[in-house]
Formats: C-alpha cells, structure tokens, sequence
C-alpha cells in the first residue's frame, strides 16, 4: 500500500529537523502514542507502544521504528514493523526536508520555513488488512495530518532556542 503526503512548517530546516528527532516531542505528537524509547545499543532505533482504533478493530500495538540514511537537515529512512489486535504491519518511510519562504505571524515578514514530504510503503496482514486498504490508508492520512500539526506545536519554544 503506497501512502505519501506534505506539510509546511514555519521553522527552518535545522529546527524541524530536530523535532523529528526527539522521541518525547515524538511521543507528544503521535495519536495514541503511550511509550517511545530508545532500543540500548542500537543508534537510531526506537521502541513504541501505542492504543490506536481503526474502524472496528482497536487495542494495542507494539512495534519498532529504525531511522537510516541520515543526511541532516534533508532527509531520512524509516523502518517501521510492528503487532497488535492479531495484525501485523510493516513499512519503509522516506521523508525529505526542503527549505522554503514561510510568512512570519507577527511581523508579516518572510522567514525560512520547511516542507516535509514523506512516501510509505505499508504491509499489514492479520485483522487489520481485513477491514480494507482505503479504510487503512484514509486513517493513516488522517493520523498524518494530526501528527505534523502537532508537531508543528512543538516548533515554537525550539524556533527561540533554535540549534
């Protein structure tokens, strides 16, 4: 199943960069979300536990997430496989970063800001894949446009300590 999507931030690159990078900020911003940790030993490697509804079928999901291909502040890879609910799913996420003009909300001025693209390639067996691929894929765009919006919240407090 092929997902993909866009937002833009009113940030610059480096500081949406970052945000994407830390797991609490992460954990704040993804629905459900209960856990995100660190796997010990593993460099960019994460372990997830979160209580999702998709139609009929919710519950709890465990998985791990596995970040690859690192050319900061453009772009990543990102492995995800999981279980839960008698499911299973797995993916590989490709998001890149690119610099843009973004409006300034209190001057009115032009300041950098950033545009994330993101493309997946999903795979879910199990109970999941039988509630149906555009019920699947309508939840996960909506669960996009959630996550990107909230992490949006988080960009702020970072564009005032930006790295």
């Amino acid at each position: 199943m092929q997902l993909n999507g866009q937002h833009e931030f009113n940030a610059a690159p480096p500081v949406v960069w970052a945000v994407l990078h830390d797991p609490e900020a992460i954990a704040r911003a993804l629905p459900g979300v209960q856990l995100l940790e660190a796997i010990e030993g593993e460099a960019n490697a994460f372990r997830a536990q979160a209580r999702l509804q998709v139609a009929a079928i919710g519950g709890s999901y465990r998985g791990e997430l596995r970040l690859s291909e690192l050319d900061r502040p453009r772009s990543y890879r990102m492995k995800v496989q999981g279980e839960g609910q008698n499911s299973r799913f797995h993916g590989d996420v490709s998001v890149q970063l690119s610099e843009m003009a973004a409006v300034s909300q209190t001057a009115g001025s032009q300041t950098a800001g950033t545009r994330l693209e993101w493309q997946a390639d999903a795979q879910v067996s199990g109970l999941l894949a039988r509630v149906g691929q555009r019920l699947i894929k309508a939840t996960a765009q909506m669960m996009s446009k959630r996550f990107f919006a909230a992490l949006g919240e988080e960009l702020p407090q970072r564009n005032l300590n930006s790295p």
